[in-house]
């Protein structure tokens, strides 16, 4: 599917299993009443030796319905949410299946429930590489994936955990397009994975902003324990913000959590999460406005500070003065003196950043 524009279904834009590879470049989904593409036909039909390759394109306005004839620059005539009758994934997948993905240089924005859904991946060993990527204003996690992935490289990716950004007006969209939303921050992070014993994840190079609840909701699928995962996470950009309307959804003040364990792990608080999950190669991370309770700087693991990163047009709002416009068009490029600058380590086969252009050596911190 090349040069496509799919949009103003009151349903799914696509739907259904698939067999072999699909390719989508340069295809745009946006406004589909029900979800953007669901790989689920009702039945939970599994795909076949299902490979998605995601390139250029995007998934965005999904549990929305398209004004026709157009009269607003944002042609959104109302959104739904799950609890008032809608969906709302970008992207989402039934349990039951595997599929191979690879995401490269594409958006997924202000869906009414999650960005792009491969949660429900529970079957075979998959692989997946999500690359030059962005993924914000969506009211549930931002990028999910389930726990029968093998291999992930998630790399030089911007993600802004703002999933209350619905909640209030959009320029150019009618004033009444958020009239039926609901379920606002619904998963309580900004993005969430699971892991099988033996899987391997490298996480680096990602400039990220949030204020949800929590940062990562990390889960172990064997009931013995992933002791034998190794993770990367490494020259990686998280911010935070206070944003009190999300304290009803879970969220406490002084920012967001960062690192949280479910599943066949103890609980016990945020950082010893980063060492229940097999061997985490954790360094040269930036952490600002993180919430204090069980995270403290500094984490102990290499190179690792809580430092201002000092982001381009970083807002300054917080707390009782956050709103949420502040954070459109966000700037996530790293500004004169910026410790980010220089302060990172090579990651091996990485060497262009978000914008395509080299890295230095030694690498900025982050996706630029």
């Amino acid at each position: 599917m090349q040069d496509m524009w799919i949009h103003g279904h009151t349903d799914r834009g696509i739907i259904g299993p698939i067999g072999g590879v699909v390719t989508a470049k340069n295809v745009d989904i946006d406004t589909n009443g029900m979800a953007g593409w669901d790989f689920d036909n009702g039945i939970q039909t599994a795909s076949v030796n299902g490979t998605l390759n995601f390139i250029n394109s995007t998934i965005e306005f999904s549990g929305c319905n398209q004004e026709y004839p157009f009269v607003h620059a944002i042609p959104v005539i109302s959104c739904y949410s799950q609890s008032t009758g809608g969906y709302g994934d970008g992207l989402g997948t039934p349990p039951g299946m595997e599929l191979n993905v690879n995401v490269s240089n594409s958006t997924s924005r202000y869906n009414t429930q999650d960005g792009m859904d491969f949660g429900h991946i529970d079957t075979g060993s998959s692989t997946m590489t999500v690359t030059d990527s962005s993924f914000y204003g969506n009211s549930g996690q931002q990028y999910k994936w389930g726990d029968n992935y093998a291999s992930v490289v998630f790399e030089n990716n911007l993600v802004n955990g703002n999933c209350d950004r619905m909640t209030a007006p959009l320029p150019g969209a009618p004033s009444t397009y958020n009239a039926n939303l609901s379920d606002f921050c619904r998963a309580q992070s900004a993005m969430s994975w699971n892991y099988f014993d033996g899987a391997t994840l490298l996480m680096a190079n990602n400039t990220m902003v949030s204020y949800s609840p929590g940062y990562f909701v990390i889960g172990c699928n064997t009931a013995s324990g992933c002791s034998h995962v190794v993770t990367t996470f490494q020259n990686n950009i998280l911010l935070g913000y206070d944003n009190p309307t999300t304290y009803n959804q879970g969220a406490q003040a002084g920012g967001p959590a960062v690192y949280y364990c479910q599943d066949n792990t103890n609980n016990s608080n945020e950082i010893s999460c980063a060492t229940q999950m097999g061997t985490w190669n954790r360094a040269d991370n930036i952490y600002y406005g993180m919430r204090a309770t069980n995270f403290t700087c500094p984490t102990g693991f290499p190179g690792e500070t809580c430092v201002n990163p000092q982001l381009m047009d970083q807002p300054t709002g917080n707390g009782a003065a956050f709103v949420e416009s502040e954070l459109d068009n966000f700037n996530y490029a790293l500004s004169n003196g910026s410790p980010a600058i220089g302060a990172g380590v090579q990651i091996p086969g990485l060497t262009l950043d978000y914008s395509g252009i080299p890295y230095m050596n030694p690498p900025n911190i982050g996706a630029y």
